[in-house]
């Protein structure tokens, strides 16, 4: 075999590797969306009877979309923030590069002039980037003509390591209330402001809020992923270790990680759901424990 056989056997052998590959993501995808759409169907009857056991959530896990939850929760913050023009999805080249202020004139927001601040307590690895993140956002801030603050969040559009459109917005949505948890600093100046900031506060303050908001509106699966990537954090060497040891272990934190212990599948049993019903629900537990 020459040499150019062998390279072009090689990429042959590869081509092979990666469409296996993609077929085995494909069908674990189908797998998966097959299992959550028992959960959904078996909704109803599942809540019905969680309600009358006294076990009511704002949010179930798999029986809810995060979809949903993800459209419901941007379309409230321009309703809840005054200074929000809006929340949109990007792309990689438009996430990467909002930073020099002209995706806001792209999407239509015009007459804003970015607002820049200078960090006190962190170097350049604040703005690096991780592409390989599957958490992705970013707030701006601006004046407009009458000197008035105008903020816009940016998710950014791909959820790199995962596979499910639901889950993908699990992790979404934890983008979108950190954000917003800038746009609220924004908006009361407790840390972020035209000027010297400090980096570390106003990140302690987003993860404080966002760990609030997902506690509270009951989205336990993203806020366990949430806290579970906070507390790997802290094994890090830059500025993210440091707001992650400020958060590990406050009131907070513990209090996230007590309402993450529990969740509406642990109050299940046969008195009030027929046997058939639950084992079908049982068995979609144990396969989405194996995805």
């Amino acid at each position: 075999m020459t040499k150019s056989d062998r390279q072009r056997q090689k990429k042959a052998d590869a081509k092979k590797r990666s469409e296996r590959k993609h077929q085995l993501r494909q069908v674990e995808r189908e797998q998966y969306n097959a299992t959550l759409a028992v959960f959904r169907r078996k909704a109803p009857v599942i809540k019905r009877f969680l309600k009358q056991q006294g076990h009511e959530q704002k949010f179930y896990d798999y029986l809810d979309s995060y979809i949903d939850a993800f459209r419901r929760e941007a379309s409230g913050a321009l309703q809840r923030f005054p200074s929000l023009l809006g929340v949109h999805e990007v792309d990689d080249r438009d996430y990467y590069a909002a930073d020099d202020g002209g995706l806001a004139g792209k999407l239509g927001y015009l007459g804003l002039t970015l607002i820049r601040f200078k960090t006190t307590d962190v170097d350049d690895d604040y703005l690096a980037e991780d592409r390989k993140s599957n958490v992705n956002g970013v707030t701006m801030a601006f004046r407009d003509q009458a000197g008035t603050l105008r903020t816009l969040v940016l998710i950014r559009k791909i959820v790199p390591n995962v596979l499910v459109t639901d889950i993908k917005y699990a992790f979404k949505l934890v983008a979108l209330f950190h954000e917003l948890g800038h746009v609220a600093d924004w908006e009361t100046g407790i840390n972020l402001r035209d000027g010297d900031v400090a980096i570390l506060d106003a990140e302690v303050y987003a993860h404080e809020y966002a760990m609030r908001r997902l506690m509270e509106s009951d989205y336990r699966q993203a806020l366990g992923t949430y806290l579970s990537a906070l507390e790997k954090l802290t094994a890090g060497g830059d500025y993210r270790k440091a707001v992650a040891d400020r958060l590990i272990g406050s009131e907070l934190f513990v209090k996230c990680r007590e309402c993450v212990k529990t969740t509406w599948s642990d109050h299940l049993s046969t008195d009030g759901l027929p046997p058939r019903e639950l084992l079908e629900v049982a068995k979609a537990l144990s396969a989405l424990g194996q995805s």
